[in-house]
């Protein structure tokens, strides 16, 4: 007996009452119903993505950031000695870096489905996503495949948590996730 449910494939063995089945699937959702730990992977995730981008000015994301006017980085040599591309207070690359900066801001929605991660009590981010008409666009938040391949893993790791607190047998697999429940 098989059914195929949000990319999860539910096998239940012969000999399994329905109350044990009703039993483990309560405590699985019940365990992914808490997102909070997948949220704190989520944005060691999303910070170690980001370090990098500032590491490589860029070059992480896909193409180095444009460089700077000549003009500008003449006057930033002199007032930021040192600072990259994106660094010139240090502000932005805290506030993506480091959840613990006042200018950094995360949040997860009230019923912890949703997370959002970004910047506050700066006007500049939005700026280098876009660009102006004098500056070009470095847009710090280009997702990767990288990226990508972190947050299904992360995803399979939180899924697989669940599964065996519901004493499930969990399985990833390159065409979804085979759960079956164990004997005891």
């Amino acid at each position: 007996m098989a059914g195929r449910v949000s990319g999860l494939v539910i096998r239940i063995d012969d000999g399994d009452t329905l109350r044990q089945v009703g039993v483990a699937i309560d405590v699985f959702q019940r365990e992914l119903s808490d997102f909070n730990a997948l949220w704190r992977d989520m944005t060691v995730a999303l910070e170690t993505w980001q370090a990098d981008a500032f590491d490589t000015e860029g070059a992480s994301l896909g193409a180095r950031w444009e460089d700077l006017s000549d003009k500008y980085e003449e006057q930033k040599a002199f007032t930021h000695p040192g600072a990259g591309i994106l660094e010139r207070s240090g502000n932005m690359l805290e506030a993506l870096t480091d959840s613990g900066s006042q200018f950094a801001f995360r949040e997860i929605s009230g019923d912890g489905s949703q997370f959002v991660f970004g910047t506050q009590q700066l006007d500049y981010p939005g700026l280098h996503v876009t660009g102006t008409d004098k500056m070009p666009r470095r847009n710090p938040f280009v997702p990767t495949s990288a990226l990508e391949g972190d947050m299904v893993d992360i995803l399979e790791r939180h899924g697989g948590r669940a599964a065996r607190k519901a004493r499930l047998k969990y399985t990833p697999n390159p065409t979804g996730t085979d759960i079956e429940f164990s004997d005891g």
